[in-house]
């Protein structure tokens, strides 16, 4: 497990580094026959990440599983030949969008999108789509990734508010972007008093957060489109009751349950009966069914499937 901190530089040390746990990084003119020390990358996130890692590891033929990377790009076999995902492409979320839009006789919409390998696939496709739906772009706004400094990243979030103050008549706004991205549009955009229809692809719609930052209210009506998910068996109780079973070590659960339930630690997650417990180590509650978002999980579930069953058809 490595976080790449939504670099793809770091993501590509991340997978160096896996690589070669218990020996140095083979490098052969031939991988017909290299055996890696791992079987299959779950991961990444994002499509920028994924998309360099997928890169790489086509290189030796070591499966990349991811549960939320949907750029169409990584649908192309012959440069990701061993990527695989357990959602659909971004072509299928863009036909939607605009079917959707369609419908409600949406035809003068503002997109506001991301610089980088998941937002500017998306944006193209989604022009396309909308011209067969008869959907006219009132404006098209860029935003910087992660990588670009605070300030520059601020001074674009003020000029993308302009242009939705400007063009009072789109009412309706796509964003193509990420959940901090969609926080800083909407924090300008309740200071200005400005309220849309927004439209949220798959990779915001579910952030639990943004549902409950303050003023959210007012922004508008917001409608989202996300991926089919489900239940995961047993996994809401393994939540309410989590156990490090005798001998193991998962400093994960540890830390956890500190954090909760231990009277000295002064966090927002700390239980309000936490001066009342003896051990810690031995409490639980139902604090994460209520402060995570589940939906997340599923498709991460779909993914080490995936890799089982195709571990189970190769031994």
């Amino acid at each position: 497990m490595c976080d790449p901190c939504v670099y793809g530089t770091k993501a590509l040390h991340c997978v160096e580094h896996m690589l070669s746990i218990n020996d140095s990084l083979a490098i052969f003119s031939d991988y017909s026959e290299f055996l890696a020390p791992l079987k299959a990358f779950l991961g990444e996130l994002y499509s920028e990440l994924s998309i360099p890692v997928a890169k790489l590891l086509s290189l030796y033929m070591i499966p990349q599983i991811s549960s939320t990377s949907s750029s169409p790009a990584l649908s192309d076999k012959s440069r990701y030949a061993s990527f695989f995902r357990v959602i659909p492409s971004d072509v299928h979320q863009t036909k939607a969008l605009a079917k959707f839009m369609k419908y409600f006789k949406w035809d003068w919409v503002g997109v506001v999108n991301l610089d980088d390998d998941y937002g500017k696939p998306a944006l193209e496709k989604f022009l396309n789509n909308s011209k067969e739906e008869n959907i006219c772009i009132a404006f098209q706004e860029e935003l910087p990734n992660y990588h670009t400094a605070n300030q520059n990243m601020n001074s674009a979030i003020k000029e993308v508010a302009d242009k939705i103050q400007t063009f009072e008549n789109a009412t309706v706004v796509l964003l193509i972007v990420r959940p901090e991205h969609v926080k800083m549009i909407f924090q300008e955009i309740i200071k200005r008093n400005i309220t849309r229809i927004w439209i949220s692809s798959d990779v915001w719609s579910t952030a639990r957060y943004l549902m409950k930052m303050e003023g959210i209210n007012r922004v508008g009506e917001i409608f989202g489109l996300t991926f089919l998910t489900g239940n995961i068996p047993g996994f809401k109780d393994y939540l309410q009751n989590l156990t490090i079973p005798p001998g193991v070590r998962n400093d994960y659960i540890w830390e956890y349950k500190q954090i909760r339930f231990n009277c000295s630690q002064q966090s927002e997650h700390t239980s309000p009966s936490a001066c009342n417990v003896t051990d810690p180590q031995e409490q639980n509650d139902d604090h994460l069914l209520r402060a995570v978002d589940l939906t997340g999980a599923y498709g991460q579930r779909s993914a080490v499937l995936c890799f089982s069953s195709r571990h189970q058809e190769t031994s």
